[in-house]
């Protein structure tokens, strides 16, 4: 009976024993491992482990994140969607609107605003013209994450807007911007104004003579295209440009013409880097009445149109 009960206090004491170990041990251990490294500092390469940076935001930057969508099929990231116009910051839109604004105003794209009627003034009538801004349909936000060229092992990352404005019959504006800077890296307008600059270029009736016409047409185009990479150069303060007319590069595909801005290389200023920019008629009539245009950043243009054809 003895024996017995000796070895019950044996067992149970050898239980209670490894409870405690299995408790307090690996804590125990653990803080001498804490108190050992404490004091002491490790160096780990960089080429050791891959690390996320915001983008520059400058236009070369944003011309090699749009590059890297096209080379790498991939798309950016949708943050957040927002289809009530009352949930969009009214901040932002305006912001747009101002950019906008000055990108039409020097040419870049057609004339934006919408009379809304006239004013009567001492000494005649003053147009009165609609705040668009106020019809925003949705806004966006996308994050975009692509690969550096200074280092394999980072990861550059910009945020963009992608907004619509429109009253559902005499506008349609589309615009993608930089979540930061709102600075405009693609538009897609239709208006009566952009459909009468169409009409212009492409005023096939007014000639009898198709050598005329397509002399004229090439003018016309010519013409449009000068002024729109001059108002490239002002918006995007490039320091060259050149412009390449669709009947100067057989490869354009419907693109009425391609932009080249020159800017200073990042890493040696005699060197130049090339952003592309290009402008297409949109001959498919929009809200059942107007053609329109779409410009922007040639890489990223081909994503927003596969992008309007999942919504």
């Amino acid at each position: 009976m003895k024996r017995q009960n000796g070895f019950f206090w044996v067992c149970l004491a050898g239980t209670v024993l490894l409870a405690i170990g299995v408790v307090f041990l690996p804590r125990y251990f653990s803080r001498s491992l804490d108190m050992r490294s404490i004091g002491q500092v490790e160096v780990t390469g960089r080429d050791g482990f891959s690390f996320l940076e915001a983008g520059s935001n400058d236009v070369p930057g944003a011309a090699r994140a749009f590059q890297y969508l096209e080379k790498s099929g991939e798309n950016p990231m949708l943050i957040t969607s927002m289809e009530e116009p009352s949930q969009i910051d009214r901040e932002l839109a305006e912001k747009v609107y101002y950019e906008a604004s000055v990108i039409s105003d020097w040419g870049m794209v057609p004339w934006l605003q919408i009379e809304q009627g006239y004013q009567e003034v001492y000494d005649g009538k003053i147009p009165l013209y609609m705040d668009w801004s106020e019809h925003v349909k949705f806004a966006r936000y996308y994050s975009l994450t692509y690969e550096s060229p200074e280092n394999p092992n980072k990861k550059e990352m910009m945020n963009l807007w992608y907004l619509r404005f429109s009253d559902n019959e005499n506008f349609d504006y589309y615009f993608i911007v930089n979540a930061i800077t709102c600075q405009i890296y693609y538009a897609e307008i239709y208006n009566l104004y952009s459909e009468d600059m169409i009409r212009s270029i492409y005023a096939e009736n007014a000639y009898t003579d198709r050598t005329k016409y397509v002399t004229e047409l090439h003018t016309r185009e010519t013409e449009l295209g000068y002024m729109f990479m001059d108002a490239c150069v002002n918006y995007y303060e490039a320091y060259g440009s050149e412009y390449i007319s669709q009947a100067g590069l057989s490869t354009l595909n419907k693109k009425m013409g391609i932009v080249i801005l020159y800017f200073p290389g990042a890493e040696e200023p005699d060197t130049n880097q090339h952003v592309y920019i290009e402008i297409k008629v949109n001959e498919e009539p929009h809200l059942g009445a107007y053609r329109g245009f779409s410009i922007g950043f040639q890489d990223l243009a081909g994503w927003v149109r596969s992008l309007q054809e999942q919504f």
